[in-house]
């Protein structure tokens, strides 16, 4: 069985891409690293659901990502959200690890703010099937 949350980390942090650039290596799953303050871009994922397909090595995911600005503002936690659908929805690749054999974006809405923080946040909902 593949490790959906280690292929899909391999992607999103990969040098060199505007994602990885505006996040600086904040991608966590399954919570925020201790420490963090929302002072930068960050994202936080986990999936909502994983179903083992055929051939075994292939699992349809609904991941759920959490996007914060770095900032008090939603249109911050929103270009956060923007940059991951520009790097993830329509999504095929290989990683280390893994592949990416589909990715696309389900939903995306305005979170709120953290009940614990106050920090607003932007959600993002994807379909990722790995291999």
């Amino acid at each position: 069985m593949n490790d959906p949350i280690q292929i899909i980390y391999e992607y999103l942090s990969e040098s060199g891409t505007a994602l990885a650039t505006l996040l600086g290596g904040r991608i966590w799953s399954p919570v925020v690293a201790a420490g963090f303050k929302n002072e930068e871009p960050a994202i936080v994922f986990h999936p909502s659901g994983e179903s083992p397909e055929a051939p075994a090595n292939v699992i349809a995911n609904t991941i759920v990502f959490k996007c914060y600005g770095g900032d008090a503002t939603f249109q911050s936690a929103r270009d956060v959200a923007k940059a991951l659908y520009d790097r993830l929805h329509r999504a095929r690749a290989q990683t280390t690890t893994g592949e990416i054999m589909l990715s696309r974006c389900t939903n995306m809405y305005q979170g709120g703010e953290d009940p614990d923080t106050g920090w607003p946040f932007q959600v993002a909902i994807f379909d990722i099937t790995t291999q």
